[in-house]
């Protein structure tokens, strides 16, 4: 019984340092986005064209933009930070956005950016909270570090894109698209119609595998293989 317990105890204090380590190599991730130094912000038309020329990229077999929303959502479902708007569902209604103009062309494994437990906080932040601002950036420092990796692995144009919009600009556009998906869902929330997170009347991409959709008196989750 001494023996198992010793044992238990070694492995527990094994699983504490590998998330030790973990941690520690995240937050090292987000002060290099933090100190990279980035282009100036892009004209509005620069990053009309560089959206449209997404439709250009390779559709993605993962589906990331659906299945980060639909990941998002489920986690503020969860901890019940679902009935109001919060940072997590800003980051939501961008992936949606994208999701609904690009479908998953370009998208990559991007997902991964999205489904770490550090950002769980971050995305139950209110919308109109003091730290607001510090949780976007946070989310879109190590958005901005995975983009990073998937350039250097693809030299993806989208990718280089995606990974040259600094975290404070990344979050400008986060709580801007967050707050006019909120402002259509306000508008349309007694509406028949389905809608998705971004507040846009859309069917789902038919090249995806992961659906996200969003009503007025339901949601609606997909995160599986399309049939």
């Amino acid at each position: 019984m001494k023996q198992q317990q010793q044992l238990a105890y070694q492995q527990q204090q094994m699983a504490y340092e590998q998330q030790r380590q973990q941690q520690l190599a995240y937050q090292q991730q987000m002060q290099q986005q933090k100190q990279k130094q980035y282009p100036p912000q892009p004209s509005l038309p620069t990053a009309a064209a560089n959206i449209i020329a997404l439709n250009r990229e390779p559709v993605s077999e993962h589906s990331s933009r659906q299945r980060s929303a639909a990941y998002i959502q489920n986690y503020l479902e969860n901890s019940g930070s679902h009935h109001h708007p919060t940072v997590g569902g800003e980051t939501r209604d961008a992936n949606a956005m994208f999701a609904t103009f690009a479908g998953e062309h370009g998208s990559y494994d991007s997902y991964k950016a999205f489904e770490r437990p550090e950002n769980h906080p971050y995305y139950s932040t209110p919308s109109n909270h003091p730290q607001a601002p510090y949780a976007r950036e946070q989310i879109a420092a190590y958005e901005n570090a995975q983009w990073d990796r998937i350039y250097q692995e693809t030299s993806s144009k989208g990718a280089d894109f995606a990974r040259n919009l600094s975290p404070e600009q990344r979050a400008k556009y986060m709580a801007t698209i967050g707050h006019v998906a909120e402002t259509a869902r306000s508008m349309t929330r007694h509406a028949p119609t389905q809608m998705n997170p971004a507040g846009l009347s859309t069917t789902p991409p038919k090249d995806t595998k992961h659906t996200y959709t969003h009503s007025a008196s339901s949601s609606s989750k997909t995160h599986g293989k399309g049939r």
